[in-house]
């Protein structure tokens, strides 16, 4: 029962993810019949170590957009990984397509790096959730389902079981979006079950400022000791939207619509963030896409 029940899941959430609208890309096809062989090892697997959370990652293998960290796992799978992480394996096309790797107790990292919009070429998802059984080890529910597209994000699995997937690069994807079906980037994926799994950098800041109208600008009175306001000079975390115009901070803690040069400085009490003008500024932590408050300058 339980191995059914398994299956079952395993088999939805792969039919589920190629849906999401971000992916613009269907794993089913792919994947169904190469993953078929690996089914009952899996199941076993996860039977025996009763992991009941679920995660799917996938992503591009891009070193603008994704880092990928293998921290621990058994030799011959994680080295293979790898080199299909660093692009160093020859593949004929008709062969390779998509590659799956079965992996067990495999513990890694991946950080995305950058926020994208939905489409993109570069998209990417994480997908995680629980299973919850009665004390009898039957299935009763999924729970926690959380789905994280395209708002980056770090994301720690520790023994996960399932598959790694590559997935190489395409000239031409009939499957994508209309506009982004030539250059498709080779993807990664891992899709299975692990005993743990945590999040960082998904949290908005609680932080709180005054308004001198009088010299247009605004001063941080709490700020955070673990948020920054750009992830690194050319991506913002703090952005000051008016109408339908950004704005980022940049080193000297003026406001501009360039994302260049931006501050890395964490954002502490005292900050003086100058150069806003009249109107109602939108204050937007651009990580979680949360609406911290509203400000208006006469």
């Amino acid at each position: 029962m339980r191995k059914k029940i398994i299956g079952a899941i395993l088999c939805i959430f792969i039919l589920t993810i190629g849906a999401i609208p971000a992916m613009g890309l269907s794993l089913t096809e792919d994947l169904e019949l190469e993953i078929e062989s690996y089914k009952d090892e899996i199941l076993e697997t996860i039977d025996e170590t009763e992991k009941d959370n679920i995660i799917i990652t996938i992503g591009p293998i891009s070193k603008t957009v994704s880092n990928v960290k293998i921290i621990s796992g058994p030799e011959t799978p994680v080295k293979l990984i790898q080199r299909h992480l660093d692009r160093k394996l020859i593949r004929p096309l008709a062969i390779f397509r998509t590659v799956p790797i079965f992996v067990n107790n495999l513990t890694f990292e991946i950080e995305y790096i950058k926020n994208l919009k939905n489409g993109s070429r570069y998209s990417y998802v994480t997908v995680n959730a629980t299973v919850i059984y009665n004390e009898s080890g039957e299935f009763e529910n999924i729970t926690n389902l959380s789905i994280i597209a395209n708002k980056k994000h770090t994301v720690t699995v520790e023994n996960f079981t399932g598959f790694f997937i590559f997935m190489r690069f395409r000239l031409f994807d009939i499957k994508a979006p209309l506009f982004k079906k030539f250059f498709r980037p080779a993807k990664f994926g891992f899709l299975g079950f692990c005993d743990d799994i945590t999040f960082t950098d998904l949290t908005a800041p609680s932080l709180a400022w005054t308004i001198d109208d009088a010299n247009n600008n605004i001063t941080i009175t709490s700020g955070s000791s673990t948020h920054t306001y750009g992830a690194s000079s050319t991506d913002g975390n703090l952005i000051f939207k008016l109408e339908d115009t950004e704005y980022f901070v940049k080193e000297d803690l003026s406001i501009s619509t360039e994302q260049t040069g931006l501050s890395t400085d964490t954002i502490n009490a005292g900050d003086v963030i100058s150069g806003f003008s009249a109107g109602t500024w939108k204050i937007i932590w651009e990580p979680t896409d949360k609406l911290l408050d509203e400000v208006t300058f006469t």
